[in-house]
């Protein structure tokens, strides 16, 4: 029975870590980035590629927690997928924008569709920049050092 109690325990444990936003500390710089992806693997890698480029990276796996996060810590930046189900990067852009009044929080818009439409809308909601998927980190990288004032 105890080892059942601790099998038990031990996935709750692992379920409880997995669904709680990540927060991986930079090792050289004090900027902190929002990155939402309703996408695993995009999330993991934006994760990983951002904190090895020196940020402090927290990450959403939908518009909803990016929202939540938004409202409960400051962030300098935000990389925001638009295509997500339920609360899409629409909505989340809004929310800073609008309703926040976060004019001075830089976006920067991840999607696959960079259709005229799409980036007409996001401009009126206030996005900063645009990088189309599949993105070249070294590009988004520098995207994000420019709208940080990092560029000399």
């Amino acid at each position: 029975m105890a080892d059942a109690v601790g099998k038990y325990l031990k996935e709750l444990d692992k379920q409880v870590r997995q669904s709680r936003p990540k927060v991986v500390r930079a090792q050289k710089s004090s900027h902190s980035i929002l990155a939402v992806d309703d996408v695993d693997d995009v999330r993991e890698l934006l994760q990983r590629r951002l904190t090895r480029a020196g940020y402090w990276v927290t990450t959403a796996e939908g518009g909803a927690q990016a929202i939540e996060l938004l409202r409960e810590k400051p962030f300098d930046l935000v990389v925001l997928d638009l295509a997500m189900p339920g609360v899409d990067g629409y909505d989340v852009l809004s929310e800073i924008k609008v309703s926040q009044g976060r004019k001075d929080l830089p976006v920067i818009i991840l999607t696959a569709h960079a259709q005229v439409e799409a980036v007409k809308q996001c401009q009126q909601l206030g996005a900063d920049d645009f990088v189309t998927k599949p993105f070249d980190f070294a590009v988004l990288d520098n995207k994000i050092r420019c709208c940080l004032g990092l560029l000399h």
